[in-house]
């Protein structure tokens, strides 16, 4: 995710130093380039902020929920109450360990280029304790 915010960083100072340009350009002759490259460095830092923030959003629920399944199975297994009752906690298990193997993966492959934040790779599956 650095990587994105200082890719956001730029744009944002590109916009800036864009729209002073079209700003100062306005009472003589009107620069188009400059005025749409204000507009699309200013729609990309957009995006890029917009992305980071819906992504960190996604991760902390997902912490959250992920934690508290940990916590419904440990208490199950220790008990070792799993019947055919239980077998929905079972499969949350196997989707929640599933949607947390394709952060880690997404962390591992793009490093600082993945939205998802460096702690992931600290979670352990439920399950392998």
């Amino acid at each position: 995710m650095v990587n994105w915010m200082i890719v956001a960083l730029i744009a944002a100072m590109l916009f800036v130093m864009l729209l002073i340009v079209s700003i100062k350009v306005f009472g003589h002759e009107y620069d188009w380039i400059a005025a749409l490259g204000a507009a699309f460095c200013g729609a990309t830092t957009l995006v890029i902020l917009l992305v980071a923030i819906s992504y960190s959003m996604e991760y902390k629920n997902f912490e959250a929920s992920f934690e508290i399944q940990r916590q419904t199975i440990a208490a199950l297994t220790e008990k070792n109450n799993i019947n055919s009752d239980n077998l929905l906690y079972m499969a949350d298990m196997v989707e929640a360990n599933k949607r947390l193997a394709e952060m880690q993966a997404s962390k591992r492959n793009w490093k600082n280029w993945s939205m998802y934040p460096d702690r992931v790779l600290d979670i352990k599956p439920i399950g392998l304790d």
